[in-house]
């Protein structure tokens, strides 16, 4: 485009542009356009970003931890709902966790190594084999919950750590 010309453009054309393209009514074929007469809204919904539900109300965050704390159900859900808060991992690494990944017993500190197949990672670094594992460390008190949870879900330290149902897991609506 020549200088002479850009400079007839508006000045919110960047903004203009950006927005989709909508059918022209000027030629009669179509009233009232996508919108119906007059109602200035798309009749096609765009969806929006939804967003999950955070707390960030220190005294909502502690009274979600007594409530937490209070739950009388599965001792494998408790325990669960227990070590989320405590090595923040995402739902799934936690679902999915293995024995063989924890080390409870490292002198440098008890650890939990989750695999990069494990992460939510490009499949290109997922398979990458020079790629680093994610180390979390753990708390006593997490070291104190995985021992007691051991005996519920087998010595083998073979099978997963999946006797963590699915729902505690799950994202919310």
């Amino acid at each position: 485009m020549s200088a002479a010309r850009l400079g007839s453009l508006p000045a919110d054309f960047p903004k203009l542009r950006a927005q989709p393209e909508r059918p022209r009514t000027g030629c009669g074929r179509l009233q009232g356009g996508l919108t119906g007469p007059g109602s200035g809204t798309h009749a096609l919904k765009i969806s929006g970003i939804s967003r999950f539900p955070t707390i960030t109300d220190p005294k909502l965050v502690g009274g979600l931890l007594r409530a937490r704390d209070g739950y009388r159900g599965e001792t494998v859900t408790a325990a669960a709902l227990k070590l989320a808060p405590m090595t923040f991992v995402r739902p799934g690494e936690l679902r999915g966790a293995r024995w063989a990944e924890f080390d409870l017993d490292h002198p440098d500190g008890a650890r939990w190594v989750i695999p990069p197949a494990r992460r939510k990672l490009p499949k290109a670094e997922k398979e990458n084999p020079s790629a680093e594992p994610h180390v979390v460390p753990l708390a006593e008190q997490a070291v104190a919950i995985l021992r007691d949870l051991q005996p519920l879900t087998g010595q083998s330290m073979s099978s997963p750590v999946s006797a963590i149902p699915n729902a505690v897991c799950q994202k919310t609506p």
